[in-house]
């Protein structure tokens, strides 16, 4: 078990030193090109979860039908409620699948265009982004936004400000406003 653990934690970077300066993406890049690390699969893990559903919805599907099948009404009832389980599911699954596709888009559109990588944020000693230095990156970002309300690019770097913020509802909300602004269906400037 010790050696799987030391495997294991291998993968982790290093905590910050008190100070460092954070920056997600060239962090990461330095640390998998130094520990020669494959990059995580996250696709996979996705398919491999999207899978696992539809097993899932499969069996309460069959279970639904058997229901049905059984003479008593409130059976039948309870049936019809068990395959709407797996519809409603689908639904949540496909929607969160799309949001993620076109979250990665733009993510992609914003490097091919050469944008700036996201400021370093400071961290605290305990390995968090330092609050007040995301909430300055959110007021910059706000303002932006208050700007130029129809750039999806500006949408886009606030979801990431309300994100550092720890604001996870709105920054969704955000970035389903960043992909509402950017048309998906054109390839990306050049």
């Amino acid at each position: 078990m010790g050696r799987l653990r030391d495997y294991a934690s291998s993968f982790d970077p290093p905590p910050p030193e008190k100070g460092e300066l954070h920056d997600e993406r060239t962090g990461l890049r330095r640390f998998l090109r130094r520990k020669k690390v494959p990059a995580p699969r996250a696709k996979r893990m996705v398919l491999v979860l999207v899978l696992v559903l539809a097993v899932y919805f499969i069996l309460i599907g069959q279970r639904g039908v058997e229901l049905l099948r059984d003479p008593q009404i409130t059976l039948k009832v309870l049936g019809i409620a068990v395959l709407i389980l797996p519809l409603v599911g689908a639904w949540v699954v496909v929607a969160e699948l799309r949001f993620g596709v076109a979250t990665q888009i733009l993510a992609e559109r914003l490097d091919e265009e050469g944008a700036e990588p996201e400021p370093p944020l400071p961290m605290t000693p305990a390995g968090r982004l330092d609050r007040d230095a995301a909430d300055a990156l959110f007021e910059q970002r706000k303002a932006a936004v208050e700007t130029d309300s129809g750039n999806w690019r500006a949408w886009y770097r606030l979801a990431l400000a309300y994100d550092y913020a720890g604001d996870r509802k709105r920054a969704r909300e955000a970035m389903r406003t960043a992909i509402e602004h950017a048309d998906l269906s054109t390839p990306p400037r050049s």
